[in-house]
C-alpha cells in the first residue's frame, strides 16, 4: 500500500502548479521524453500529484503496481532483500526520472521498496491511463520498449550483483549500471570460447548458459548456469584464457562486466575473492555431481491433426507427472498464463511491444521459484508458440499416434530452434491399445530422436514419459549368465509386488532375452513359462560341424521369434536396448531399433557355441565379450535417474572342480561327457568347451564389475554359485533364487522420490 499524500488535481497546494505543468513534467522525464506531446494527450487529466516528507515511502515491495510517478522535486531511494535477507540499496532517483513503471506494466507486486531521502513531490501516472495510452498510440511501443528494456535489466541485474559481490552501497551499485552492457543471446549463441581471453565477467539475468569441453575433439557439457549466477570471473582472477566454451542453452539475458572495472570492484571490497571462491567451488561440485541444479522448462507442441481433447487430458497427467518427478511445476498454456501474468491477452505480445521485456523477466522469475516449467505451445505459429520455444530446454512434439507421420512447419521451425538433440517425440494411443506400431515410419521422418509411447488414460504411462524427460529415469540392467540369467525373472516378480515402476530396461545375453520379454509385455507367468520352455535342449541346439560355431543356430532363431513374434524394439512400451559385440569393427555394437527377437539373438550368440549373426556385412556375437552389465549405459542415459543393476555373473563359481593336470584328451573328455549324460555319472574334473567358451565371454565382466557397482543406485545379487551356466533345465530355482535376493535388497531400499503415487 502507498505511504504518500496524494493532491488531486486543482488544489491549490505547494505543488508543480497547473495541469499544464504536470503534464509538462511527465513529458520531459527519462520515459517520455522521445513521445511526442500529442501522442500524450489523452493522458493529461489523469495525471496526479503526490507530496512525499524525508523518509516516507512511496511504496514496498510486495504492493501492487497500480501506477507510475516522475519525480518532479526531491530524491528517492530502492531497496531490496538479497538472497540472505540483507536490505540492499540498489537505486536512486531523481528529478526527471521515472519510478514503477515495471510493476505498473506487468501487474505484478512491487519488486523494490521505495522512500523519500529528502522531501520529495512526484507527478502520478494510474495503470488504466498508461493502459489507454498504449492502446490508443500503439506508435508508442517501440519507443517505451526500447526505454523500458534497459531500466528492466537495470532492476533484473540487482540480485545477480548481490549474489556476487555482497552488500555495496547505493553510489557503488549505480556506478557498476553504467559500466554493464546488456547482451540477448538465441540459443546456440556463443558467450565466449575456450583459448579467449578473459575480458569481462557475465551477470545471468534469464535463461541458461551451458559450458562445453571440445578439449578432446567432442563436446561434452560439464556444467549448466542459472538466472543469477554469474560466469567467467576464473579467467579474471588467475589471468588465464577461458578454459571452456560457454554458449545459451537457449535464450539467454546477460549482463556484462569489464575487466577493469571488475577489477576496481575488487581492489575496493577485497572481501568480494571470499565469495568468488565459494561459487566457484559450488559450480565445480555441481559440475562433478550426476545430478544438474536449475529448473528444467520444456515446450508441449501439439501436431495440427492432434485432437485437442486429447493433447489436453495427456498434458494434465503429464504435468502431474513432472511434478512428482522434480516438485514444484508451473504449468503455462496462452491462457493459464494470461491469468498468473494478470492481464488478459499478454501470451500473445509481440517482441517489439513494451510488455515482452517484462514478460520475459516474469518468466525467468517463475524459473527460479519452481523445478520445471511446461510450456504448452499454439498448434499453430503465434507469439505465444515463439515464446515457449525461446523459454524451452527440452521440445516434445505430441502427436496422436495413427495420424499422420510428416512433421509440420511450425515443428521443423521448431526443431531448428531449439536444436534436434533437445527433441522428442510422444506419441499417443487409445486406452485399449495392446502395442504400439509403426513407429519406424515417425522416427525416419525426424531422425535419431527420443521417443515416449503413451495410452490416454494412463497415469503410469505419462508419469513414466515424465520421468524419462525429466531425467529420473528408474532403469533396469540385467546382466548376462547363460542360464543363470533366468534368476532376472525371481527379481521382476519382487520388483513388481513391492510396486516400483521400471522406465527403461536394457541387458546383456540371457540378460537380454528377459529384458526383452518384459519390454515385450510378458508378465511373470508368461516369463517362467518361455524360462521352461528353454530347458528342452532340442529346443535350442542343432549341432552342426564346427566350421563356424557347434550349432546351427536355427532352433534358436526360431524360439525367439516364437518368444518376441513381429515386435520392434521401437514399438515397445517401455523403451529397451541390449548390447552385442561387433566382431568385424571391435566394438560394442547397442541395439535400439529393429526387429526385437534379432537384437536379442545377436546380444546372447556366445561366439563359437552360437553362429554369429550377420549384420550389414558384419559379424555381431554376444554383447558379454565387452559389456556383460551395461550399467554405465544405463546410467547415461537417466543421470539423476534410479539405477537398478541386476547381476548374476559370480566372481567364483562353484558349479564344478577342475583338476586333471597339464593336458587332457578330448577322447577321455568326451567319454567322461557322454558317461555323465547316459549314465549320470558326474563329471567333477573335466570341462567342457561349451563352458570355457561362455566363461571366455564373461572374463572381461570380472574385471570391471567393480566400477559399474558404483554406478548403481541398487544392487541384485541373486546367489547361483551353485548352478552351471549352461544347465537350463533348473529355471525354478534360478527364478526362485532371484526373488529371494531382491526381496532382501528391497526390505532396505526405499521407492524413489520421483516415483511416489505411480
Amino acid at each position: 500500500m502507498s505511504h504518500a499524500q496524494v493532491i488531486s488535481p486543482g488544489v491549490p497546494a505547494a505543488s508543480t502548479g497547473s495541469a499544464d505543468l504536470r503534464f509538462a513534467t511527465l513529458a520531459a522525464s527519462d520515459l517520455f521524453r522521445n513521445v511526442p506531446p500529442d501522442a500524450l494527450a489523452s493522458i493529461r487529466d489523469a495525471l496526479d500529484e503526490v507530496a512525499l516528507p524525508a523518509g516516507g515511502r512511496l511504496f514496498a515491495e510486495g504492493d501492487p503496481g497500480d501506477a507510475l510517478y516522475v519525480v518532479a522535486r526531491g530524491r528517492l531511494v530502492a531497496e531490496l532483500r538479497s538472497v540472505s535477507g540483507d536490505l540492499l540499496g540498489v537505486g536512486e532517483f531523481e528529478p526527471g526520472q521515472c519510478v514503477g513503471e515495471l510493476a505498473l506494466l506487468t501487474g505484478r507486486p512491487r519488486s523494490a521498496t521505495v522512500t523519500a531521502a529528502t522531501d520529495a513531490l512526484l507527478v502520478r501516472l494510474p495503470k488504466d491511463a498508461f493502459d489507454r495510452l498504449v492502446v490508443e498510440a500503439p506508435e508508442l511501443a517501440r519507443t517505451l520498449a526500447d526505454s523500458m528494456a534497459v531500466r528492466f535489466h537495470a532492476q533484473q541485474v540487482n540480485r545477480p550483483l548481490a549474489n556476487l559481490f555482497g552488500e555495496l552501497a547505493v553510489d557503488e551499485v549505480r556506478e557498476l549500471h553504467r559500466h554493464l552492457t546488456w547482451l540477448r543471446l538465441a540459443a546456440g549463441d556463443v558467450l565466449f570460447r575456450a583459448g579467449d581471453a578473459g575480458d569481462a565477467v557475465y551477470l545471468i539475468l534469464g535463461g541458461r548458459l551451458r559450458a562445453v569441453d571440445e578439449s578432446s575433439g567432442t563436446r561434452r557439457v560439464v556444467n549448466e548456469m542459472f538466472f543469477g549466477e554469474s560466469v567467467g570471473e576464473i579467467a579474471l582472477l588467475t589471468g588465464a584464457t577461458r578454459s571452456l566454451t560457454v554458449e545459451a542453452a537457449r535464450e539467454t539475458y546477460v549482463a556484462r562486466l569489464a575487466a577493469e572495472d571488475f577489477d576496481a570492484l575488487i581492489e575496493r571490497h577485497p572481501h568480494v575473492l571470499k565469495r568468488l571462491v565459494r561459487i566457484v567451488f559450488e559450480r565445480e561440485r555441481r559440475a562433478s555431481s550426476l545430478a544438474k541444479a536449475g529448473t528444467l522448462s520444456m515446450c508441449l507442441l501439439p501436431a495440427p491433426d492432434l485432437a485437442v481433447p486429447r493433447f489436453e487430458e495427456f498434458v494434465a497427467r503429464f504435468v502431474r507427472g513432472v511434478e512428482r518427478a522434480v516438485g514444484s511445476t508451473l504449468h503455462l498454456s496462452a491462457a493459464r498464463f494470461d491469468g498468473a501474468f494478470g492481464r488478459a491477452g499478454a501470451s500473445q505480445t509481440r517482441p517489439d511491444h513494451p510488455l515482452d521485456v517484462t514478460i520475459a523477466g516474469w518468466l525467468s522469475e517463475q524459473e527460479v521459484r519452481h523445478r520445471a516449467v511446461v510450456y504448452v505451445a499454439d498448434a499453430v505459429g503465434s507469439p505465444w508458440a515463439d515464446r515457449c520455444l525461446a523459454h524451452a530446454d527440452r521440445l516434445l512434439v505430441v502427436a496422436d499416434a495413427g495420424g499422420d507421420p510428416t512433421p509440420s512447419a511450425l515443428e521443423r521451425q521448431a526443431v531448428e530452434r531449439c536444436g534436434a538433440t533437445n527433441c522428442e517425440l510422444v506419441l499417443l494411443h487409445p486406452p485399449d491399445a495392446s502395442r504400439p506400431q509403426g513407429t519406424a515410419r515417425w522416427l525416419e521422418a525426424r531422425g535419431e530422436q527420443a521417443h515416449h509411447h503413451v495410452r490416454l488414460g494412463s497415469d503410469a504411462d505419462a508419469a513414466s514419459a515424465a520421468r524419462r524427460v525429466t531425467g529420473r529415469t528408474i532403469g533396469l540392467v540385467l546382466s548376462g549368465g547363460a542360464a543363470r540369467g533366468f534368476a532376472h525373472i525371481g527379481v521382476l516378480r519382487a520388483l513388481g509386488e513391492a510396486g516400483w515402476p521400471i522406465d527403461a530396461v536394457c541387458g546383456t545375453s540371457m540378460g537380454a532375452v528377459v529384458a526383452g520379454a518384459y519390454a515385450v509385455g510378458y508378465d511373470y507367468e508368461g516369463m517362467v513359462r518361455i524360462a521352461l520352455s528353454l530347458a528342452a535342449r532340442r529346443r535350442l541346439f542343432d549341432v552342426t560341424p564346427p566350421v563356424v560355431s557347434f550349432l546351427a543356430s536355427k532352433k534358436v532363431s526360431n524360439v525367439y521369434r516364437e518368444i518376441y513374434g513381429d515386435a520392434c524394439i521401437e514399438d515397445l512400451w517401455r523403451p529397451f536396448f541390449c548390447v552385442s559385440t561387433n566382431l568385424s569393427r571391435a566394438r560394442l555394437v547397442q541395439h535400439e531399433r529393429g526387429p526385437l527377437w534379432r537384437a536379442a539373438r545377436a546380444s546372447s550368440s556366445i561366439a563359437g557355441l552360437f553362429a554369429p549373426v550377420a549384420w550389414d556385412g558384419d559379424l555381431l556375437v554376444d554383447g558379454a565379450t565387452m559389456n556383460n552389465w551395461p550399467v554405465d549405459l544405463m546410467r547415461r542415459r537417466c543421470p539423476a535417474g534410479t539405477v537398478i543393476a541386476v547381476h548374476v555373473n559370480p566372481d567364483v563359481d562353484r558349479s564344478a572342480h577342475y583338476d586333471y593336470g597339464a593336458h587332457l584328451s578330448g577322447f577321455h573328455a568326451l567319454g567322461r561327457h557322454l558317461a555323465g549324460l547316459l549314465f549320470r555319472r558326474p563329471r567333477g574334473d573335466v570341462p567342457f568347451i561349451a563352458g570355457i567358451l561362455t566363461a571366455l565371454s564373461l572374463v572381461n565382466d570380472a574385471m570391471t564389475t567393480a566400477e559399474k557397482r558404483k554406478l548403481a543406485d541398487l544392487v541384485i545379487v541373486p546367489d547361483v554359485r551353485a548352478f552351471n551356466p549352461l544347465n537350463f533345465a533348473v529355471a525354478q530355482p534360478l527364478i526362485d533364487a532371484g526373488y529371494t535376493a531382491a526381496k532382501t535388497a528391497l526390505a532396505g531400499a526405499s521407492l524413489p522420490a520421483a516415483a511416489a503415487g505411480a
